[in-house]
């Protein structure tokens, strides 16, 4: 049985309190991914939620910050001439294109 207004479900079985249990990790879960992507000033929606409860979202921030390091560190080999600045721009585009296919994958 499961009543609306308690949002747990009834019953004097063992599935009872271990369901409720498990539900009032889920909640907690949710509730603590909510106050991170305000913490983080991003928008709550039900993919963002999502991607903070599986980790697949800091996977791909992860590797654009990890990229981006790279670009940068060849940025700063330009002057000494162990890379050109044309290696820098391909380099940059590159991030770009791995940026779209990140924010377009599903």
């Amino acid at each position: 049985m499961w009543p609306l207004e308690t949002t747990k479900m009834k019953g004097k079985t063992e599935t009872a309190p271990s369901m409720n249990s498990h539900l009032e990790m889920l909640l907690n879960d949710v509730s603590e991914a909510e106050k991170d992507l305000r913490l983080d000033r991003e928008v709550v929606n039900y993919d963002n939620v999502k991607e903070k409860l599986t980790g697949k979202g800091r996977n791909r921030r992860m590797q654009i910050v990890t990229f981006q390091a790279h670009n940068d560190r060849i940025q700063a080999l330009v002057p000494s001439g162990e890379f050109a600045q044309e290696t820098v721009k391909r380099y940059k585009t590159t991030l770009n294109h791995i940026k779209e296919f990140l924010k377009n994958k599903t």
